[in-house]
């Protein structure tokens, strides 16, 4: 563990090829050796300040990473209130396409490697997701040379099933919209049908499986044997596609290895602690 200071620059506004603003938060301690950087994303229904995130970004700041997390730009969140889903139009019209556009702005702040005050190793980009954000960044480091290593937490391995488990596809496509329920605010997010129509259209790039087949980077998928969203077995598929892939299946852990929000801790949970641990260790493999 590094002792050095911990710094965050926090809202860092960036915009994306298509024109849309992200706030980004990048955790670092000070040092005058380039670091190696993990980009964050989040998942469903999320934020970058969800839960344990901010306390996970420090943990890995203390352990020589910088630490960059990010809200999606049509995660309903706004530039006034980047911790809580207040845009339901926006979070509906969101698409996986325009969730790998922002994660590739991103990346390209890496490369750039234009803040003074940090000192970026661009060799060393690596991609880590939660859920969604997992399966977004699988598809990313299949398409990005600038990708190193990739860690995957309680990720899906197929956006169309997963959206059948879920929804009445029947229905959605009848409707035009489905949805879900914001239990911090207590209101039903749209979710438009338009979601799955641009999945179709590009329905061959976000073919997970075969992003998978295509890796050539280390990847580790950790996934929760009680994952009440996802099952384990989805991560386990993964390495069945590519044998060069890690997998750590961990007892007794649900989706979010227990974390909530909001979090009220001070340090992070036993299974938190865990994950991140499993994913530092990998990383320095």
């Amino acid at each position: 563990m590094i002792k050095a200071h911990l710094k965050r620059i926090e809202n860092y506004q960036i915009l994306t090829s298509k024109s849309n603003l992200l706030l980004v938060d990048i955790h670092y301690a000070e040092s005058n050796l380039a670091k190696p950087v993990i980009i964050f994303s989040h998942g469903f229904k999320s934020f970058k300040n969800w839960g344990a995130l901010d306390l996970i970004a420090d943990y890995f700041a203390s352990m020589g990473y910088i630490f960059l997390k990010f809200n999606h730009s049509h995660n309903g969140t706004t530039h006034d209130a980047p911790a809580i889903i207040s845009d339901s139009e926006k979070f509906g019209n969101n698409t996986i396409e325009l969730e790998l556009n922002d994660l590739e702005a991103v990346i390209d702040l890496c490369l750039l490697n234009d803040l003074d005050e940090l000192k970026i190793n661009s060799e060393a980009i690596y991609l880590m997701g939660h859920s969604r954000g997992g399966s977004n960044s699988i598809i990313k480091a299949s398409e990005n040379k600038h990708i190193k290593k990739l860690i995957t937490w309680a990720a899906f391995n197929d956006y169309e099933k997963t959206w059948n488990r879920f929804y009445d596809m029947d229905e959605w496509k009848k409707q035009g919209v489905n949805y879900r329920e914001n239990k911090k605010t207590a209101e039903n997010l749209p979710v438009y049908y338009s979601l799955y129509e641009n999945f179709l259209k590009y329905k061959e790039r976000f073919n997970i499986k075969h992003a998978v087949e295509k890796l050539e980077i280390p990847m580790l998928a950790i996934h929760g044997i009680d994952d009440e969203f996802i099952p384990y077995e989805e991560a386990i598929q993964l390495k069945k596609w590519n044998k060069n892939i890690d997998i750590n299946i961990l007892p007794y852990t649900s989706h979010n290895f227990g974390s909530s929000h909001p979090y009220t801790k001070n340090t992070l949970s036993d299974d938190i602690r865990i994950v991140c641990d499993e994913s530092i260790k990998f990383l320095q493999e």
